[in-house]
């Protein structure tokens, strides 16, 4: 969805917004007229909240494919003047999986879809090159831009207001959100590498951590664009993502192609612990992401297996829960680590 779109669907909220107070105002403006005692004017009153709430309604149900984002406010709107069964019939659509926005990337297929820390940014990325960042509060697009070839990673930082993409040459380009314009380009790095990540910095600006030559991570303010660090994983990266640590202080966490899962401080690059996952198909990408940024809960996947890991084993010395357990897809994660212990 780009800008206009987002633009004439707030112009649209803003108009119905002001209907509704208007009739509101008519309402009320009826119950003092025409010799109306004022016990009438409550009952009035109410029957015209209940046609609004009514007519919106309806209208978010007619809005519910075309203009989700619209649906839901009215909806909700709807809930707030008043209660009956068409109103029920809009607030359960909400219930159940619907959708709350439309975005659209291109032609080829999406490889990557990721969300700011915030949540309130989203950046997605095809086979063929495209990168778009989209603002899901407003329906804005915020950034189009393109790498030549297939993109394996794509990051978007909204404090630093950047977006990063990675090809599958292992070029990176970072660009201003603001602007669109690049910011930061790193040669290719051939081979297998892989991992992209926007880690909390010191002061406003945070860190940009990527795979690099020969297996190494390479660690960069965003700030000045002076590297920070240079890292060398066991076995090479394969991917990266960052938690934050007993003392809520960000942690680089790597994986390798052989299941070594560490820890680093990434201002100066200091190896704070390792922990070994068993992969079992080495051939294929292997993933290790936070389940909620910053979190302390990952899961390692080699696309034939998948782990639930806490990533505060390789920083916390004596720690007693065991370093991690097979997903058990019958159950969600959250229910899979409680008091201390894996179920």
């Amino acid at each position: 969805m780009g800008a206009p779109a987002g633009v004439t669907g707030l112009k649209r909220l803003l108009l119905t917004l002001a209907l509704i107070i208007t009739l509101a105002a008519g309402s009320v403006s009826c119950t003092t007229g025409g010799g109306s005692t004022p016990d009438d004017q409550p009952t009035v009153a109410h029957v015209n909240r209940r046609s609004i709430g009514e007519r919106l309604a309806r209208e978010s149900l007619r809005l519910a494919d075309t203009e989700p984002r619209l649906s839901v406010l009215f909806a909700l709107e709807a809930a707030a003047l008043t209660q009956s069964p068409l109103v029920a019939d809009a607030l359960n659509r909400l219930r159940s999986p619907h959708p709350v926005t439309h975005f659209r990337l291109g032609s080829a297929p999406v490889r990557t879809l990721r969300f700011s820390t915030d949540g309130r940014l989203l950046i997605g990325a095809s086979t063929n090159g495209d990168v778009r960042v989209w603002d899901t509060y407003t329906g804005r697009t915020r950034l189009s831009a393109r790498l030549e070839g297939p993109v394996t990673d794509a990051v978007v930082d909204y404090p630093s207001d950047l977006a990063a993409a990675r090809s599958a040459t292992g070029e990176v380009r970072v660009w201003h959100l603001d602007t669109g314009r690049l910011a930061r380009r790193f040669d290719a790095a051939p081979g297998r590498a892989g991992g992209l990540v926007f880690v909390p910095g010191q002061l406003e600006k945070d860190l940009l951590a990527f795979s690099g030559r020969h297996g190494s991570i390479e660690v960069w303010d965003t700030g000045n664009w002076h590297r920070k660090a240079k890292l060398h994983p066991t076995g090479g990266s394969a991917d990266l993502t960052w938690f934050a640590d007993g003392d809520l202080v960000p942690v680089l966490a790597t994986l390798s192609r052989h299941g070594d899962v560490e820890a680093w401080n990434p201002n100066n690059g200091k190896h704070l612990g390792k922990i070994h996952v068993p992969l079992t198909d080495r051939g294929l990408r292997s993933s290790l992401d936070a389940y909620v940024n910053g979190d302390d809960l990952a899961v390692v996947s080699d696309g034939a297996a998948t782990w639930l890991i806490l990533l505060r084993n390789l920083v916390i010395d004596g720690w007693s829960t065991p370093e991690y357990a097979p997903l058990d897809t019958a159950r969600g994660m959250a229910t899979l680590y409680e008091g201390g212990k894996w179920f």
